[in-house]
């Protein structure tokens, strides 16, 4: 689709111009006759490549999403209440705190009173607005019920919301008790051992393996940790690289529902987001395949994606979801008993929003359970380190005791 710039005159006369989205010129005529306009001038608006996009979008501050979240809402309640979506759109640039948001808002607001319909002037700002928001709000244009269609959309991120602070629970304690131990194991290697290491050199006896291991460690740890940093930026760097290649972020996103104790969380994350989204989708009216296009760039995982996409297909060629569903051999038996239930009643978005609460519950449930499963590997863990350490320091005092006597 190009957007294309246009002057024209109405049934009276008056000079009208604006923009509209269409293939070709001629499509974007047809679409103005039907308006009851006389196109005078239509030219194709310059296009702005997307490596310009994102290097002008590249200063501006991100946008939280609790941001997005009380836009939506408020458009909702202003939409509903009957006030018109420019006013609606220039009172909330007015009132926003965030800068990036109430510019964009301004542009939108502006492009609308020349013409644009909503949806397309937002689909000009795709670093605010997500391609689903933008569905969204076309088929809400479409419907005539666009306030439905910010509330769905205010939905969407509430649960993106939820979501990201469910990782970073389920994250927060075993990092915390990581770094934790790698910092006590640094300041040891930086400050400790080598005070050490100098009172048994004056003993001149042969020191155990684990002491003669931990000095070394130390002692290269002191003076060579740019060897140490350079060699931890390599291996992250080279991850970063290969991650950025689609098979290997495949593999490595299915290993990820592999991974113990994380696995089953990460996996009924990925379940939460299909269906919930899905059903937002489905329910405000956008096609099936759209629909499934859409969610398969909100799973944030390749794997799942591409398991999407090959239901996608499977439909294309005249197959229903359920069975497109199975075939795909990813979801669960509760997901697909309620796809075929919801197509035999009609009623897919809803037992789609069941499937979403059930998975919520379990998810929660495990959430809370983790620390419980973790807290006894990572004393495992952190308890190891402790007596390497213990025994590299001790060792040497316990066997010049043991010769005095």
């Amino acid at each position: 689709m190009t957007t294309f710039t246009y002057a024209g005159r109405d049934q009276r006369g008056v000079r009208v111009t604006g923009k509209v989205e269409a293939n070709d010129a001629s499509q974007a005529a047809d679409q103005l006759i039907k308006q009851g306009l006389l196109p005078i001038e239509i030219t194709a608006s310059p296009v702005v490549s997307y490596s310009a996009a994102r290097l002008s979008n590249l200063f501006d501050a991100k946008i939280k999403i609790e941001t997005l979240i009380l836009f939506c809402r408020q458009m909702h309640s202003l939409v509903k209440a009957g006030v018109p979506i420019v006013s609606a759109i220039q009172r909330i640039a007015e009132i926003t705190n965030q800068t990036v948001l109430s510019r964009t808002l301004k542009k939108v607001a502006d492009e609308i009173a020349l013409g644009t319909s909503l949806s397309s002037a937002m689909q000009h700002y795709p670093h605010v607005f997500e391609p689903l928001m933008v569905a969204l709000i076309t088929a809400g244009e479409a419907t005539g019920r666009l306030d439905e269609a910010f509330q769905q959309a205010a939905k969407y991120y509430e649960l993106a919301n939820t979501s990201r602070r469910r990782i970073k629970t389920a994250l927060r304690y075993p990092i915390f008790v990581m770094i934790f131990a790698l910092s006590a194991i640094m300041v040891m290697n930086i400050f400790v051992i080598p005070k050490f290491a100098a009172l048994y050199s004056s003993f001149h006896a042969p020191l155990p393996m684990p002491t003669r291991l931990l000095i070394s460690i130390a002692f290269f740890t002191r003076n060579y940790w740019w060897v140490v940093m350079l060699c931890l930026l390599g291996f992250m760097g080279t991850i970063g690289l290969l991650l950025r290649r689609p098979v290997i972020r495949q593999i490595f996103d299915h290993l990820q529902f592999k991974i113990p104790i994380f696995g089953h969380i990460i996996e009924r994350i990925v379940m939460v987001n299909f269906s919930h989204s899905l059903a937002v989708l489905l329910q405000t009216g956008i096609p099936l395949v759209q629909a499934l296009t859409l969610v398969s760039n909100i799973v944030n995982n390749s794997y799942a994606k591409e398991k999407i996409l090959n239901m996608r297909g499977v439909i294309e060629r005249g197959t229903n979801l359920s069975q497109a569903a199975n075939a795909a051999k990813f979801f669960s038996p509760l997901v697909l008993q309620m796809l075929e239930v919801g197509e035999e009643t009609g009623n897919l978005d809803k037992m789609l929003y069941e499937v979403s609460y059930f998975y919520e519950q379990e998810l929660d449930y495990d959430i809370k359970q983790l620390t419980d499963k973790i807290e006894p590997i990572l004393i495992v863990m952190v308890g190891i380190m402790v007596l390497v350490l213990a025994l590299g320091i001790f060792l040497p005092m316990w066997n010049m005791v043991y010769i005095v006597h």
